[in-house]
């Protein structure tokens, strides 16, 4: 047996509203355990290939994205304005003295090198 559209996209927004009570970004742990929920609450809904729950997950995946493109809060206003890539390459100090350092010494080996 298999769902409508409708009815799929009714059972993961359930899902999802109640994920997202206490918080908008659920860690992937969570959002595993509720595509997991589904396929054990109704086993009829199991897909064949793979863990049987994939696609639920990435339904849910998706319609968190969804639901937080529009959202307002300040939870989701602070997490797009420190989005990861920025966070990821922002070097600090400490960091660049590194870098430059390292420069140093290898154009002080080049120049040694070359004489």
């Amino acid at each position: 047996m298999t769902l409508s559209r409708v009815l799929q996209a009714e059972l993961v927004g359930a899902y999802c509203r109640s994920i997202t009570i206490n918080t908008k970004y659920p860690s992937s742990i969570m959002v595993t355990d509720a595509a997991r929920k589904i396929v054990t609450d109704y086993q009829y809904l199991k897909e064949t290939i793979g863990t049987g729950y994939g696609g639920w997950r990435q339904a849910i995946r998706d319609k968190l994205k969804n639901l937080r493109r529009f959202d307002q809060s300040e939870e989701v206003k602070l997490r797009k304005k420190t989005s990861k890539y920025r966070l990821q390459y922002q070097l600090t100090n400490e960091v660049i003295l590194v870098i430059v350092l390292k420069l140093h010494w290898l154009n002080n080996l080049l120049i040694n090198h070359a004489s």
